[in-house]
């Protein structure tokens, strides 16, 4: 029997400013309500706004419990534990609330859904892994309408979570990400050992005459799988920026995008999505 699949209605872009608010009104759940109310009203893209019961009993209460980051009811709800955390990664940085969503997610997942697993089984089978092929394949005795909707608002926080990325429909997984969220405690690669990785698995990537301008979430991708839950995506982002750009080993050029392109890297104030590695032939 396969797993239900939660309604999940609230919208990914709300999660930080509604568990934020849930923390700061615990025991006052009439003006809990009207806060989170009127986050839905500024952020609401719809001609005619959700009515206040809608937004709150409907969509935000029910979905926080499915994703398992609130308890209690009526003035009793509180953020769980997993929340808090990502609270807090939330009020420290942008990376910090990443890994601590994913940390989260991971585990729930694993708990529940198990959607990752699914998307795995679906890639291995060699075919493009697509929301319409989701559904179709595991949920598909439930609504299509309603099953599409809530696993499309499932995986936009998964890919907060930098867990996972639609391009163009295809779902991707990042199993580096993955992996080092079942492993937060882990040991960071040092930068020689970075430079190894990362140097193989470009020449991996551009083997087969492939173009040598490789986009940085591609390679992002290989080398945080490389490490099996030793690298953060934020990691290899950081360590990747501080490293020379020419040494007496190799020379790495950074290319800027040809058109508009999300998940590139911003070194020293410029945008950047290509990467190109030129190793030296030593004598």
């Amino acid at each position: 029997m396969e797993s239900r699949l939660p309604a999940i209605k609230l919208s990914h872009n709300l999660l930080g400013d509604i568990i934020s608010v849930i923390a700061e009104r615990e025991g006052d759940r009439k003006t809990m309500d009207k806060e989170v109310y009127q986050l839905h009203i500024a952020n609401s893209t719809r001609g005619e706004p959700p009515s206040f019961k809608n937004a709150t009993r409907a969509v935000t209460y029910p979905s926080l419990r499915h994703l398992g980051l609130i308890y209690g009811e009526g003035s009793a709800i509180k953020l769980t534990a997993p929340a808090a955390e990502i609270l807090q990664g939330l009020r420290e940085s942008d990376d910090a609330y990443t890994r601590a969503l994913a940390i989260h997610l991971v585990r729930w997942d694993d708990a529940n859904v198990r959607l990752l697993d699914k998307i795995k089984k679906l890639t291995e089978t060699g075919t493009d892994v697509t929301l319409d092929k989701l559904v179709a394949s595991y949920w598909a005795k439930d609504s299509e309408k309603n099953a599409t909707m809530d696993l499309g608002r499932l995986l936009s926080y998964f890919e907060d979570a930098k867990l996972l990325e639609r391009r163009d429909s295809k779902i991707i997984l990042h199993s580096g990400q993955i992996a080092t969220s079942r492993n937060p405690l882990h040991e960071p690669p040092t930068s020689d050992e970075f430079l190894r990785v990362l140097v193989r698995e470009y020449l991996n990537e551009v083997r087969n005459g492939r173009s040598p301008l490789v986009p940085i979430p591609v390679i992002e991708r290989r080398v945080c799988a490389a490490f099996k839950g030793r690298l953060w995506s934020d990691e290899f982002r950081r360590i990747l920026a501080s490293l020379p750009r020419e040494t007496d080993e190799y020379v790495i050029h950074f290319g800027q995008p040809m058109t508009r392109e999300s998940q590139g890297l911003r070194i020293g104030g410029q945008y950047f999505y290509y990467i190109q590695i030129r190793t030296k032939v030593t004598q």
